[in-house]
């Protein structure tokens, strides 16, 4: 038995994932047609103060990924990790 496990875990390891641009861009596009679903459901009003069992709205949650994706091409791009300033204060790396 140990044999066929030495060679199934050989063969999984060797089959690495790679994203390629054209997966990434396909990625983010349908993440993108997602939010602007969103969006689009909600009346204006709704977007920004819409709560749920006392989750924050979709307008904070948004707000947080542009502050992260920010902060995340500034460390890929450059190298620079810095903190992310949410509604409730710092994120330190």
């Amino acid at each position: 038995m140990q044999g066929i496990e030495a060679t199934n875990m050989a063969t999984a390891m060797a089959e690495v994932g790679v994203v390629t641009a054209t997966d990434l861009l396909k990625n983010w596009q349908g993440h993108r047609r997602l939010t602007r679903r969103v969006i689009e459901a909600f009346p204006e009003d709704k977007l920004f103060g819409f709560s749920v069992g006392g989750m924050r709205p979709f307008a904070d949650l948004a707000w947080e990924f542009i502050r992260m994706a920010g902060a995340d091409c500034g460390g890929r791009g450059f190298g620079e990790v810095a903190g992310v300033q949410g509604p409730e204060g710092n994120y330190e790396k």
